[in-house]
């Protein structure tokens, strides 16, 4: 079981990293392009499988936070799904826009404390039918901030509606059983070459040297029901919502 690290209350308060030059939300703010085609593959495997699951309609109201160079709205642009996105990294934000123009995407910060206002302010209380949280758990700080976010989000889910927590590594995730999934996908996908790019560059760049810093967050299925429990939301776990065979995915619900 993932045991988190107690935080002072201050950093509990804000779940700020201690060193932001040194932490997965610095580097995703200021990323770039490295990881697109392989992202594109990943979330139109995810796309597929969410409508399938969920039995997705054009009527039906999605925010994806952390919704990165709008990969997903890309996927679900045929469903003519009415999606919303935010992100911390401004050039992501700005290419949602550019290739999604009518589509509602704002910039969000780390910082759940200023988040809120910048809702509230965006949504001016919209209720979504789905809002998703994909591949994006892992690089949190901790269980608390995962928890944090829930709370924050929880205001803008409708009466039915469903919080999707996709890509969850867990203490069983396998790294290299991860890979393979990954891979076979992308050549499936003709992504073959793709493929290739993208594990150089896991050996060889920043996201290796930072890896190897500061670990992925692990959150097991206790940590979720703790989660569900705190912020007065049902919890259920979906299997085989992601490219990765070994993460786990779960839904949150009134």
């Amino acid at each position: 079981m993932f045991i988190e690290k107690k935080l002072k209350p201050s950093a509990q308060k804000n779940s700020i990293v201690q060193n932001p030059e040194k932490s997965w939300a610095a580097f995703w703010k200021n990323q770039a392009h490295s990881f697109d085609e392989v992202m594109k593959v990943s979330t139109s495997y995810f796309a597929r499988r969410f409508i399938e699951k969920f039995k997705i309609s054009p009527t039906d109201e999605l925010f994806d936070y952390g919704c990165g160079p709008g990969f997903l709205a890309d996927s679900l642009a045929t469903y003519n799904i009415k999606i919303t996105g935010a992100d911390i990294n401004p050039s992501f934000v700005e290419q949602c826009k550019k290739n999604h123009p009518q589509a509602n995407t704002f910039l969000i910060t780390v910082d759940p404390n200023a988040n809120q206002g910048i809702l509230n302010d965006k949504l001016k209380g919209k209720k979504f039918d789905f809002i998703v949280l994909l591949s994006i758990s892992q690089y949190l700080e901790s269980v608390h901030a995962l928890e944090n976010i829930i709370g924050l989000l929880k205001p803008y889910l409708s009466e039915r509606g469903k919080i999707i927590i996709a890509d969850v590594v867990d203490p069983s995730t396998s790294s290299l059983r991860d890979l393979i999934g990954i891979k076979f996908q992308c050549i499936r996908s003709g992504k073959t070459i793709a493929f290739v790019r993208f594990f150089f560059y896991l050996l060889f760049s920043n996201y290796r040297r930072l890896s190897l810093k500061v670990q992925l967050l692990h959150i097991s299925e206790e940590n979720m029901k703790g989660i569900a429990r705190n912020t007065l939301l049902r919890c259920e776990k979906v299997n085989k919502l992601t490219v990765h065979p070994t993460r786990t995915n779960y839904v949150f619900t009134r």
